[in-house]
């Protein structure tokens, strides 16, 4: 059975649990954060219809670029823990960074209740 000491002298890195957290984050935040935009959007239509003002649904998606972006720089800089895991996480958020500005663009071409 191998001892913090042999797998420190093995070149086992030592496991991080804050690192691992921040990996998972990288992970997840982007489908979630995708998921929350399209969510916000829906009811934020009504709103903007009602108003005739769309710029917290720009808002929306800022804030979800932000956060986002945020998980991923997290997630690779957590990158001696699991360099696949980081990687995977980082390219994870830059794709749901196009896909949220995706989900903006109808905001941009159409007027409220259009």
């Amino acid at each position: 059975m191998p001892s913090f000491i042999s797998s420190r002298a093995s070149g086992e890195r030592p496991r991080s649990t804050a690192a691992l957290i921040m990996l998972w984050i990288g992970v997840l935040i982007g489908p979630i954060g995708a998921l929350l935009v399209l969510e916000a959007d829906y009811v934020l239509s009504y709103v903007a219809c009602a108003t005739q003002r769309e710029w917290y649904m720009h808002a929306v998606a800022g804030v979800a670029v932000l956060a986002v972006a945020g998980g991923g720089i997290a997630a690779w800089r957590a990158r001696e823990r699991d360099a696949w895991m980081a990687q995977g996480a980082a390219l994870l958020c830059a794709f749901f960074i196009i896909v949220i500005l995706a989900f903006d663009m109808p905001v941009l071409a159409f007027r409220p209740c259009q």
